[in-house]
């Protein structure tokens, strides 16, 4: 939940103290700075999840099938399947992906 208080308006409504009404704030910010946070973890772990290969689950998903073009194994488990398990076709090529800053 964000809680949207303009300092102005806060003045106007009660009658605190510069003192107290920034401390106020800062409350108010807090609680919306460690709802941003959860957001953008719960965002890395769902991009983390994405990146994951899908048949271990343990390692990156880095290695392209072709021909069909999927991204769901690494390196070590795409060895051991010949047909992708998304698209079922037949894999006749293999291509490492480098992805930076991951």
């Amino acid at each position: 939940m964000l809680i949207k208080i303009n300092m102005i308006q806060l003045c106007q409504i009660l009658p605190l103290e510069k003192e107290v009404l920034y401390i106020i704030m800062s409350v108010v910010l807090l609680f919306t700075v460690d709802e941003d946070i959860e957001k953008m973890e719960e965002e890395n772990a769902r991009m983390r999840d994405e990146l994951a290969c899908k048949i271990c689950l343990e390692r990156k998903a880095d290695i392209v099938f072709l021909p069909c073009g999927h991204m769901v194994s690494c390196g070590q488990c795409a060895v051991a399947i010949d047909k992708c398990p998304i698209c079922r076709k037949k894999i006749s090529g293999r291509v490492k992906t480098i992805m930076y800053g991951t």
